[in-house]
Protein backbone atom coordinates (compact mmCIF):
# COMPACT_ATOMS: atom_id res chain seq x y z
CA UNK A 1 0.00 0.00 0.00
CA UNK A 2 3.02 2.25 -0.21
CA UNK A 3 2.44 5.24 -2.43
CA UNK A 4 -1.30 5.40 -1.77
CA UNK A 5 -2.97 8.49 -0.35
CA UNK A 6 -3.37 8.10 3.47
CA UNK A 7 -7.18 8.24 3.25
CA UNK A 8 -7.13 5.54 0.60
CA UNK A 9 -4.96 3.39 2.90
CA UNK A 10 -7.44 3.83 5.73
CA UNK A 11 -10.35 2.96 3.45
CA UNK A 12 -8.60 -0.18 2.22
CA UNK A 13 -7.79 -1.20 5.78
CA UNK A 14 -11.43 -0.79 6.84
CA UNK A 15 -12.59 -2.53 3.69
CA UNK A 16 -10.36 -5.52 4.34
CA UNK A 17 -11.69 -5.78 7.91
CA UNK A 18 -15.34 -5.41 6.98
CA UNK A 19 -16.12 -6.12 3.36
CA UNK A 20 -19.82 -6.32 4.15
CA UNK A 21 -19.91 -2.62 5.04
CA UNK A 22 -20.08 -1.19 1.58
CA UNK A 23 -20.82 2.43 0.82
CA UNK A 24 -24.42 1.40 0.13
CA UNK A 25 -24.60 -0.24 3.57
CA UNK A 26 -23.33 2.92 5.25
CA UNK A 27 -25.87 5.06 3.38
CA UNK A 28 -28.70 2.70 4.31
CA UNK A 29 -27.60 2.61 7.96
CA UNK A 30 -27.50 6.41 8.13
CA UNK A 31 -31.23 6.57 7.41
CA UNK A 32 -31.74 4.96 10.84
CA UNK A 33 -30.34 8.08 12.54
CA UNK A 34 -33.44 10.14 11.71
CA UNK A 35 -37.01 9.79 12.97
CA UNK A 36 -35.80 6.79 14.96
CA UNK A 37 -37.60 6.98 18.31
CA UNK A 38 -39.57 3.75 17.94
CA UNK A 39 -36.51 1.86 16.76
CA UNK A 40 -34.29 3.34 19.49
CA UNK A 41 -36.77 2.40 22.20
CA UNK A 42 -36.84 -1.17 20.83
CA UNK A 43 -33.04 -1.34 20.99
CA UNK A 44 -30.87 -2.63 23.82
CA UNK A 45 -27.77 -0.71 22.70
CA UNK A 46 -27.23 2.52 20.79
CA UNK A 47 -24.18 4.04 19.18
CA UNK A 48 -23.32 7.57 18.12
CA UNK A 49 -21.66 7.86 14.74
CA UNK A 50 -20.19 11.24 15.67
CA UNK A 51 -18.47 10.56 19.03
CA UNK A 52 -18.47 6.72 18.76
CA UNK A 53 -20.03 6.35 22.22
CA UNK A 54 -22.18 3.35 23.02
CA UNK A 55 -25.02 3.60 25.51
CA UNK A 56 -28.41 2.21 26.45
CA UNK A 57 -31.57 3.84 25.11
CA UNK A 58 -32.55 4.87 28.64
CA UNK A 59 -29.63 7.30 28.68
CA UNK A 60 -31.23 9.37 25.90
CA UNK A 61 -33.19 12.31 27.25
CA UNK A 62 -33.19 14.74 24.32
CA UNK A 63 -35.07 14.24 21.08
CA UNK A 64 -35.34 16.48 18.01
CA UNK A 65 -37.70 16.52 15.02
CA UNK A 66 -40.86 16.78 17.14
CA UNK A 67 -39.44 14.30 19.66
CA UNK A 68 -38.82 11.64 16.99
CA UNK A 69 -35.01 11.70 16.55
CA UNK A 70 -32.63 10.59 19.31
CA UNK A 71 -29.92 13.02 20.37
CA UNK A 72 -26.62 11.67 21.70
CA UNK A 73 -26.38 12.17 25.47
CA UNK A 74 -22.58 12.40 25.30
CA UNK A 75 -21.61 14.71 22.42
CA UNK A 76 -23.60 17.91 22.78
CA UNK A 77 -26.81 16.47 21.42
CA UNK A 78 -25.77 15.19 18.03
CA UNK A 79 -28.64 13.56 16.15
CA UNK A 80 -26.34 10.79 14.97
CA UNK A 81 -27.63 7.91 17.06
CA UNK A 82 -28.43 4.47 15.70
CA UNK A 83 -29.87 1.59 17.71
CA UNK A 84 -29.25 -2.13 17.38
CA UNK A 85 -32.92 -2.73 16.56
CA UNK A 86 -31.90 -1.38 13.14
CA UNK A 87 -29.94 -4.63 12.71
CA UNK A 88 -26.74 -2.68 12.09
CA UNK A 89 -23.74 -3.58 14.31
CA UNK A 90 -23.69 -0.59 16.65
CA UNK A 91 -21.71 -2.66 19.16
CA UNK A 92 -18.84 -2.70 16.66
CA UNK A 93 -16.64 0.39 17.01
CA UNK A 94 -15.15 -0.23 13.56
CA UNK A 95 -18.62 0.08 12.05
CA UNK A 96 -19.29 3.30 13.97
CA UNK A 97 -15.90 4.64 12.83
CA UNK A 98 -16.71 3.91 9.20
CA UNK A 99 -20.02 5.72 9.62
CA UNK A 100 -18.21 8.67 11.18
CA UNK A 101 -15.68 8.70 8.36
CA UNK A 102 -18.50 8.81 5.81
CA UNK A 103 -20.80 11.37 7.43
CA UNK A 104 -18.47 13.60 9.45
CA UNK A 105 -15.01 13.27 7.94
CA UNK A 106 -16.51 12.91 4.45
CA UNK A 107 -13.88 10.36 3.58
CA UNK A 108 -15.92 8.58 0.91
CA UNK A 109 -17.25 11.62 -0.97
Amino acid sequence: MNGLHPKKKIFLLYYSMAVKWTLQTLIAAHSHCQKNKVEILQSTLCGCIQCLAQFEPGEIFDWSDDQETAMCPLCDGSNSVIGNASHYPVENVEFLQMMKDKWFDQQYQ
